[in-house]
């Protein structure tokens, strides 16, 4: 069972869902002839009228303040700097995880988990602060209006607007496999209904995302839960170093499609990519600096 902080992870990460909708709202309401063969047309309605005016429908503003107060204000999926306390014990999980599983000599094994499960500890003590009334009021106003712009999209009619695209599958977008027919829809809303090259989410980028939001899930609600035991510890932590790893390595991908170095995702041998080992020391050297 998910617990309220790491759904509120997850809903930050992908909360282009629920800003594409709010965008389809205003659409409907200038163009319904568009929306003939739509079954969530009441839900559009709601979307824009109550959005912004009702505490379950927080607008993109209010969303961003109930996420920031948890996560601090860097976006979503940069990798904790600039961002508060959260950004930063997350950030140092992942780089421990990360030394760990590009070690290349197995002298310092030991010495590496122990750093790992160190991190751990200062995670899972600061998760704990953020249990309360903050919480459980973020994760009631945030799931209605996520939950709701899934369903919208999940709309065939809605869906037939955007270029007769499919509509995004059933326990999309947070359960595996992702699919790409969700994707394809967020791309194409992005496309039609945002002016601007900053407002584009290509599909690729879109799963990535995804990554981010499963991954931090996974490792924020395998945190809370971490209790070291000598007898079977070992493999309860090498299950948290992996999601860990795989949490840093979907920021990686996604901090490469931002960037304007030429680097590509795809292994076309363009140019080589940077294990995440090194990119993340020369961070931390930058930073020292």
């Amino acid at each position: 069972m998910s617990g309220k902080l790491e759904d509120l992870y997850r809903r930050w990460i992908l909360d282009c869902v629920v800003d594409s909708v709010e965008a389809i709202s205003k659409d409907f309401v200038q163009h319904p002839q568009q929306y003939r063969g739509a079954t969530t047309s009441g839900l559009l309605e709601e979307f824009k009228a109550r959005t912004g005016n009702d505490p379950l429908w927080p607008n993109k503003e209010q969303r961003a303040a109930i996420y920031g107060t948890l996560f601090g204000m860097a976006d979503g999926d940069s990798d904790g700097e600039n961002s508060g306390q959260f950004g930063e014990a997350a950030s140092d999980v992942r780089r421990r995880a990360t030394l760990y599983a590009e070690r290349v000599f197995s002298s310092g094994e030991e010495m590496l988990r122990q750093a790992f499960r160190d991190s751990i500890e200062t995670f899972q003590a600061y998760l704990e602060t953020l249990k309360g009334p903050v919480v459980d009021r973020g994760d009631a106003q945030t799931t209605n209006i996520f939950d709701k712009a899934v369903a919208v999209l999940q709309d065939a009619g809605v869906a037939q607007r955007f270029g007769g695209l499919p509509p995004a599958p059933a326990n999309w977008p947070t359960s595996r496999p992702y699919g790409g027919d969700g994707a394809n829809l967020i791309e194409e809303i992005k496309r039609t209904l945002f002016v601007g090259p900053e407002y584009q989410l290509p599909r690729k980028r879109f799963l990535v995302m995804q990554r981010i939001a499963t991954y931090g899930h996974g490792t924020i609600a395998d945190v809370q839960s971490y209790k070291y035991d000598q007898s079977k510890g070992q493999k309860s932590t090498t299950d948290l170093i992996t999601a860990a790893y795989s949490w840093a390595t979907a920021i990686l991908d996604s901090k490469r499609m931002n960037s304007n170095d030429g680097m590509h995702l795809g292994g076309d041998g363009s140019k080589p990519l940077e294990n995440l080992s090194t990119l993340e020391s020369r961070r931390n050297i930058g930073r020292n600096r």
